[in-house]
């Protein structure tokens, strides 16, 4: 699985620039909490992941911080491609 530390390395490497055209985002099941989630809705808020049309995060120990971080890049805008989040999807 890919962990806190993983997801973090990933919102880092989108952030400076990696992954301009990743349009899907699966991270079901890989034990991600409100630490790597928090750095993915950074790097979301700083404009990465443009074309990203669908993020699924489903089973993952997401708390309270995390989704607020969500829902705070999502407030400024983040992710405008995003057709489709599959929350319920394994």
């Amino acid at each position: 699985y890919l962990g806190e530390e993983g997801a973090v390395a990933v919102a880092v490497a989108a952030a400076a620039g990696g992954l301009p055209r990743l349009d899907r985002l699966f991270l079901a099941n890989n034990q991600i909490g409100d630490a790597g989630v928090q750095a993915l809705a950074s790097a979301f808020a700083g404009g990465a992941f443009r074309e990203l049309e669908t993020l699924s995060l489903p089973n993952n120990p997401i708390g309270d911080a995390g989704l607020s971080a969500l829902a705070a890049a999502f407030e400024k805008g983040a992710l405008p491609t995003l057709k489709t989040n599959t929350k319920n999807a394994s």
